[in-house]
């Protein structure tokens, strides 16, 4: 009975003091990271109570170190119990040596059971309950008195725990039980601090990483905001650009053609203009880029004066010092006074001080209608304006059909003229030439194409188009290459010296290869120089006349004879007979028409012959049809003659059968 209550007296202290300390801990709001006052506190307890037993003599008493230490290290955490180990092992060292190291292992397992209980209880429940507590004062019992029977099984403080066990376990229960339940409250008002400091921090720091968030979001909104508007404007760039031209800033031809869909549905009836400026491109290379754009806008503000008055009308920049402008339609003589009023003014156009140009427009127009598309419309328009210069006396050029069947047929011809070598539609007939006597002294050879669709075209026709196309030195190139290898088999079969004349474009004379051209193919032909002719206009003189006098001398160098064709039909300039070397002039046919029926032409063929006659040259008169002809021209002297009355252009085999006859 006296151990009951000594043990009783023993865990009652221990109930009160361990209160106070949890109570004091608590109250004082000690944070775990200075859970070493707690372990001291427990520490001074533990001392007390050693020496306590020490004083009253009470052997063998369960100390309930053991139970503190679980309680330490439950509540606070490991670092609690290190000033507990340090009693307890100071004490067993002192006065209990042998027990020194069971007493260290049942601390260690103690502190680690406790602590692993402890995380256990932390993941699993939210507040303790009072059979966590009861396990708290059972755990220790458990793990202390299987290692004390383990090492110690003889010892006297074994045999008396094992004895009094039955005792000791639940005095041991019921005082960490008093323990949780009279700290219970505050122990839960702990937790609850402690997961509000806990939630608080938390949320500190997500108000931290929403506020870094929100700063992220601002400065994205920002970017955001900054690249709308940088797309905003690069947009409205883009829609004037579209809609405009860059330079004058005036509204482009894709924008015409949409303006004209509204124009076209609109029942009322209007009229597109299209206006070409002359020289623009020349004053462009003159005057420059800057001074160029200056005179565009200039225009185009003449334009706009004279049309705004009838009504809100857009003036359109379609490139090239080209315009186009719709309006209403009015009667033919308010439109040609609109448009005069517009050459009138462009007629003396003032940039700068001192800088006053004079210019003047082409102008063609068509009335909008349902049937036709916008882009085909324009196209109409176009051809009436480039028609315009055709009709010097009309002001305003009105589309017609035929205009664009001409067209679409000029259109066709470039394109297919451009293979024309290749498909074999090219050929050249010969045109005999004689003297007096009736005799052939030479011919000319005439560019022919046949036409896989429309026939035979007039070189009238195709000439110009392949000089604006730029393919006239590959025909001239082609030209030359046939008559050469004709002139190479006259000699071979007929060991004939006929020479032939080759027509040359001024744009293959002002090229400075084409005398190395011709005089390459004079070797690789092996043909004597002095048959070989070339014919040329007075246009030739009137174009980089340097580089022109500079081919005619190379090939002159080379015996090669030059002939003026078509004179008196051109500029007829007389200088020009005595810068060129000019051999031979040809007569245009439209004076041999005349020569017996006007007597003034009469006497100009006349003065011809006897000029270049005075001047070393011979005369060839071309398109000589009647036997009359023949004898005026006779009796001025003529050289040569060329024409139906003696032969009409014949083919390459006829041209051969015809020198052959005449050589028997």
């Amino acid at each position: 009975m006296s151990f009951l209550v000594k043990l009783l007296f023993e865990y009652s202290f221990i109930f009160l003091s361990t209160y106070l300390i949890i109570h004091i801990v608590i109250n004082k709001n000690i944070e775990r990271n200075q859970a070493w006052i707690f372990g001291f506190l427990f520490a001074i307890q533990l001392i007390f109570i050693l020496s306590a037993q020490n004083v009253l003599r009470w052997e063998g008493l369960p100390d309930g170190r053991y139970v503190l230490l679980g309680l330490s290290v439950f509540f606070w955490g490991y670092y609690t119990a290190i000033p507990l180990v340090f009693v307890i092992t100071g004490y067993n060292l002192l006065f209990y040596p042998d027990y020194l190291f069971l007493s260290l292992v049942i601390a260690l397992t103690t502190i680690l059971v406790f602590h692993l209980y402890r995380r256990w209880l932390d993941k699993k429940v939210q507040f303790l309950k009072w059979y966590h507590m009861i396990l708290n004062g059972i755990i220790p019992t458990l793990i202390s008195m299987p290692l004390s029977i383990l090492f110690f099984p003889d010892e006297g403080p074994t045999i008396m725990a094992q004895s009094k066990v039955y005792i000791i376990l639940p005095n041991v229960i019921l005082l960490t039980y008093l323990v949780f339940y009279a700290n219970n409250r505050e122990l839960q008002r702990n937790y609850f601090i402690r997961d509000l400091r806990d939630a608080k921090e938390e949320l500190l720091q997500q108000n931290e990483e929403i506020h870094a968030l929100y700063e992220e979001i601002s400065a994205s909104e920002e970017t955001l905001q900054e690249n709308y508007d940088e797309l905003s404007a690069y947009k409205t760039k883009l829609e004037f650009l579209a809609y405009h031209n860059v330079k004058t800033g005036l509204y482009n031809k894709k924008f015409l053609l949409e303006q004209m869909n509204q124009y076209i549905s609109n029942k009322e009836g209007h009229v597109l203009f299209y206006i070409k400026a002359h020289d623009l491109n020349h004053y462009s290379e003159t005057l420059g880029h800057n001074l160029s754009d200056v005179l565009h806008a200039h225009i185009a503000k003449v334009i706009t004066k004279h049309i705004e008055g009838h009504g809100n009308i857009m003036v359109f920049d379609l490139f090239n010092g080209q315009y186009a402008f719709i309006i209403r339609k009015y009667n033919k003589r308010q439109m040609n006074r609109i448009i005069s009023s517009v050459n009138k003014d462009l007629s003396k156009v003032t940039l700068l001080e001192n800088m006053t140009l004079s210019m003047s427009i082409d102008v063609g127009a068509v009335e909008l209608n349902l049937e036709s598309k916008p882009s085909i419309t324009l196209e109409y328009a176009e051809t009436a304006m480039h028609e315009s210069s055709k009709y010097s006396d009309q002001i305003i050029t009105w589309f017609s059909h035929e205009m664009y069947q001409e067209k679409r047929y000029l259109s066709r011809l470039e394109i297919d003229l451009q293979h024309a070598i290749e498909n074999n539609e090219l050929f050249i007939v010969y045109q005999p030439q004689y003297n007096p006597r009736g005799q052939i002294i030479g011919a000319e050879a005439l560019l022919r194409w046949q036409h896989p669709e429309y026939g035979l075209i007039s070189p009238a026709v195709f000439i110009p188009l392949a000089e604006r196309m730029g393919s006239i030195n590959k025909i001239g190139h082609y030209v030359i290459r046939k008559c050469f290898k004709i002139l190479a088999d006259l000699k071979s079969e007929y060991f004939s010296n006929i020479p032939i004349a080759i027509n040359a474009s001024f744009l293959e004379l002002i090229n400075p290869e084409y005398a190395s051209m011709v005089k390459d193919n004079i070797k690789a032909y092996k043909i004597d120089p002095k048959l070989v002719h070339i014919e040329i206009t007075e246009t030739a003189f009137s174009n980089d006349s340097n580089i022109v006098i500079k081919n005619m001398l190379s090939l002159v160098d080379k015996q090669i004879d030059f002939h003026l064709d078509d004179f008196g039909t051109g500029y007829s300039s007389m200088s020009y007979l005595s810068q060129f070397p000019v051999k031979v002039i040809k007569i245009d046919k439209s004076f041999i028409d005349l020569i017996l029926e006007n007597n003034k032409i009469h006497h100009v063929v006349a003065a011809i012959i006897d000029l270049a006659h005075r001047l070393g040259m011979k005369v060839v008169a071309e398109g000589v049809e009647i036997k009359e002809q023949i004898e005026i021209l006779d009796s001025f002297k003529c050289d040569y003659y060329q024409g139906y009355f003696f032969s009409k252009p014949i083919s390459e085999n006829a041209f051969k059968a015809l020198l052959k006859d005449q050589k028997t």
